[in-house]
């Protein structure tokens, strides 16, 4: 068996083959460092960042071949959010680093409700607070590998696996409370969440750089007619 690995760092994107001998063939990397505007802001432009994720998994298909699966390793806690219909990011990505949220973290501590700072749960509200104060908009929220799992299938998979799930607060076994405390506090329409599974999903093939921003520039184009 052979499996494409994408890997989504925070200073960079990388993919690789690791083959049944436990060798590893093909291996692409980009530099996706993340900026800082002000200190204890830790930004990602989350477009750029999946672009460049995809770029890496077709260079290293092209030159390895078909595989037979597709694992992804993830940089837990960073916080995308976009709008489920476009498939565009409302807002920049909030790296887990960033330290907006501290205040937020630290009044639900003072609550009972002890949140770490690089969680998602207040990063998901603070992005909410500035792009959808009513909580009206069908927005998606994710990590990266959410985000890059909703190009790769199209916007048909809107999913992350159980741990990432239990980092973010949408999903803490075994005590189901404690989420929906956070989400109670947040508070942050539980709609926007992914799917938390361990089922497979079977995959189209990953676009290129210009499909890809061709089909974003599109939606884009359709939202604003």
């Amino acid at each position: 068996m052979s499996i494409l690995v994408i890997d989504l760092g925070t200073s960079s994107v990388r993919a690789s083959v690791v083959n049944d001998d436990s060798t590893v063939t093909a291996e692409r990397s980009r530099p996706t460092l993340p900026d800082s505007p002000v200190a204890g802001l830790v930004e990602f432009d989350a477009l750029g960042y999946v672009t460049a994720a995809i770029e890496c998994a077709r260079e290293v298909l092209s030159a390895h071949g078909p595989v037979d699966s597709v694992g992804v390793a993830n940089q837990r806690a960073t916080t995308i959010v976009w709008d489920r219909r476009t498939g565009e990011p409302v807002a920049p990505a909030q790296g887990w680093q960033d330290l907006r949220t501290v205040g937020d973290c630290l009044v639900l501590a003072a609550e009972g409700l002890p949140l770490a700072r690089n969680q998602s749960a207040t990063k998901i509200a603070n992005i909410l607070d500035s792009v959808d104060p009513d909580r009206d908009r069908d927005l998606c929220f994710g990590t990266p590998d959410s985000w890059l799992i909703w190009h790769l299938t199209g916007g048909a998979e809107h999913v992350t696996d159980l741990s990432n799930a239990g980092s973010g607060v949408c999903w803490t076994p075994p005590a189901p409370e404690r989420p929906r405390r956070c989400w109670n506090a947040s508070p942050s329409p539980r709609r926007c969440c992914p799917a938390s599974s361990t089922a497979r999903a079977r995959w189209p093939p990953p676009r290129s750089s210009r499909e890809h921003r061709s089909s974003a520039a599109s939606r884009a184009t359709s939202r604003h007619r």
